[in-house]
């Protein structure tokens, strides 16, 4: 059996309780949800209230900050401490999946080489992988 879901970032502008409401009444699955600032056990109610479940969570990557390719250490440690949050995001409110960009959107080149690009990313994603396995959230590369 399929199962539908769709991003709420889609609904730019629109509250998440708009969205949810109009999902629940088309009978969506799930949604796809960015990530909030709200608490999870809120989330978790308002998807329930609307008879939805939460397919991932896709995590914000717009700055230096978010880059899990930067040749700067420091930053490529506040990336992967981002998606680290999202995962236990994910993990609270039942989201399987976490969508990760590896770099920051907006990023025209290597900051150094590709080669060490591919080497920051593979580092930073097994980093990741793991603490997801052991949350049991899968991170989905988007690129």
């Amino acid at each position: 059996m399929f199962r539908y879901s769709w991003s709420q970032a889609r609904f730019i502008g629109e509250t998440l309780e708009a969205s949810l409401e109009r999902l629940g009444r088309l009978r969506y699955d799930g949604v796809e949800l960015p990530q909030l600032s709200m608490q999870p056990s809120e989330v978790t109610a308002r998807l329930k209230h609307h008879g939805l479940s939460c397919a991932s969570i896709n995590g914000r990557f717009i700055g230096a900050d978010r880059d899990l390719l930067s040749s700067d250490q420091n930053l490529r440690s506040k990336a992967a401490a981002y998606v680290l949050s999202c995962m236990r995001v994910a993990s609270s409110v039942g989201a399987p999946f976490v969508i990760v960009v590896p770099t920051h959107i907006g990023k025209l080149r290597p900051a150094s080489s590709r080669a060490e690009d591919w080497d920051h990313a593979v580092a930073s994603l097994r980093e990741i992988g793991q603490f997801g396995q052991d949350l049991g959230v899968t991170a989905v590369v988007n690129v």
